[in-house]
């Protein structure tokens, strides 16, 4: 009878270190799944843009138009320091572009210079 006492007080700790944990890393997956969709849903307007023969220049008010349908992605915050310009040639000025939520989760969508490769992070 002791040992199953001790075999549920283990499987409690257990469960009492691993579930913060791991909910912390669903948060975060939910969190970058819906960066991602907003970079997917603002690159489709580039794109749009582009075909036509006209230079885009992104920032912030082209990020939130671009999600403005999408009533999941209206919690967050955008950020652009400096536009962002794309050529009809692909090529790109580069830039930043800083996202917040109203839980505090801060991540950065890095563009980089030219080639316009993205890489996504958290802040």
């Amino acid at each position: 009878m002791i040992e199953l006492l001790v075999v549920l007080a283990l499987i409690g700790l257990i469960a009492g270190i691993a579930l913060p944990r791991l909910w912390g890393q669903v948060t975060k997956a939910q969190q970058r799944q819906a960066v991602e969709n907003i970079w997917s849903l603002t690159f489709s307007n580039i794109r749009a843009e582009l075909r036509s023969g006209r230079a885009v220049a992104l920032d912030a008010d082209f990020v939130r138009q671009a999600t403005a349908k999408r009533e999941q992605l209206e919690q967050w915050q955008v950020e652009v320091p400096v536009a962002i310009v794309y050529r009809p040639h692909k090529v790109t000025t580069g830039g930043d572009i800083y996202l917040s939520d109203q839980e505090g989760a801060s991540w950065l969508i890095n563009i980089s210079r030219l080639d316009g490769h993205v890489e996504i992070r958290q802040r």
